[in-house]
Parts: structure tokens; sequence; C-alpha cells
């Protein structure tokens, strides 16, 4: 009984809170614009009558909202398509010097700028490879993402910058270096490390060492124990 119970807990649990993730984002999307909407529905006598099981109230409601995000999806691939022109180019570009020349706006701005186009950018990974590396024990190992661009130090010191994300928020982690000797490469994507962290730890696929780290015998692989939190 208990194992049937945690069964279809393990179905339903995903698509609830599934269901409640995409409501509050609709929500969130939808709320500054939808009492504007529901006026001019109403203004129109749009919608005015029961359906199936919904009251007129409900009908209007639901409308709106799929009136609201159909506008914002339309609005955003129409900006994507001027995007792509050259006047739009010139206008952004006239953007970002007015921004650049504000105080703590620009700051604000670049970072932001720099974000979304680390995320949607195609040309580029923002991590390159997963590995395992010593915190926030040295005796202990933790998921970590490799940056793209390594740090150089003086002449010949050169280390790693390692993202070593939290959990469950993968977003919000800390930026480390590392030497190379201590880092622990591991054959995993990194979806696949993004869904260990995100699941703290229950949803792990397989994988092994494929570079054995430079250590000491007393901090083998085997004397650590690794953590799923960042």
């Amino acid at each position: 009984m208990t194992k049937s119970f945690k069964t279809g807990l393990a179905i339903l649990l995903p698509i609830g809170l599934t269901v409640l993730i995409v409501n509050a984002l609709v929500n969130f999307l939808t709320h500054p614009f939808l009492q504007f909407t529901q006026m001019w529905l109403t203004d129109h006598h749009y919608f005015q009558f029961p359906l199936f099981f919904m009251c007129p109230e409900t009908l209007n409601l639901l409308i709106s909202k799929v009136l609201i995000l159909f506008c914002l999806t339309t609005f955003t691939l129409f900006i994507g398509i001027l995007g792509k022109l050259f006047l739009m180019k010139y206008f952004f570009r006239l953007g970002d010097s007015l921004f650049a020349h504000v105080p703590i706006v620009n700051k604000i701005y670049k970072a932001c700028q720099d974000v979304v186009y680390s995320l949607f950018s195609s040309s580029s990974q923002s991590f390159s490879q997963v590995v395992l590396v010593p915190y926030p024990h040295a005796q202990h190992l933790t998921m970590g993402l490799v940056i793209r661009n390594r740090v150089r130090i003086g002449e010949q010191r050169e280390l790693v910058p390692v993202f070593v994300p939290g959990t469950p928020n993968p977003s919000v982690g800390f930026i480390m270096m590392f030497k190379e000797e201590q880092l622990v490469y591991v054959d995993m994507t990194v979806e696949a490390a993004m869904k260990y962290i995100v699941s703290c730890g229950v949803v792990i696929s397989d994988f092994s060492i494929i570079q054995p780290p430079i250590y000491d015998e007393r901090l083998a692989p085997e004397n650590y124990f690794l953590s799923s939190e960042g």
C-alpha cells in the first residue's frame, strides 16, 4: 500500500508542480494587462454568456489571459524579426550608448545584457565541462561547472574558474578559482549535472572519472564525500 502511494505521488507530484509553476508564470505575465482586457471585453459584450461549466466571469477571465499571452507572443516575435534588420540594430546600438552614460543604470544594464546574451547565444556555451571540486572541505567533493575563460595570475600560474551552483536553485552559487590538478573531471553533461543539482541529488546519471586528479593519496577520490549542495 505504501509503495503504491509513493508511486502515485511520484507520478502526480511533477505534474502538480508543473501546473503550479506554469500558472504562476501566466499570472505574472498577464496581471499588468488583465483589468484593461477584461474591461474591453465587457464593454464590447464579448463572452458575456456561460459556456459549459464556466460562468461569464470565469470565461471572461480565461479569454483575457489567452488574448494577453497571444499579444505578448506576437509582440516578442515582431521585436525579434525587427531585431534582425539593419535599422533596429542601429537603434539597439543607440540605446546601448544612451544607457552606457547613465550612472548606476549602465552597470545594471550591462550585467543583465551579459547574462541574457550568455543564456541565448547559440555560438558559445557558458560552461565547458562538469567537474568535482574540493568544497566546502578538502575531503569533500561538490559538483561544479568549468567556465570557458581561464584566469592567468602572473606569468606562469593559471587558475580554472568554476561555478559551484547551489541546491536546489542553481542560479545562486559561487565562482571559485582552482588549480588544474584540484579538479576531478567526469563524463557528465551540463544538463545532467543541472538535473542532479535541482533535484537535490535525487536524479543522477552514472558517471565516471575521465581524468584522475593529481592528489596526495590521503586525498584520493575514494576518500571524498560527494555533496549535492553548492
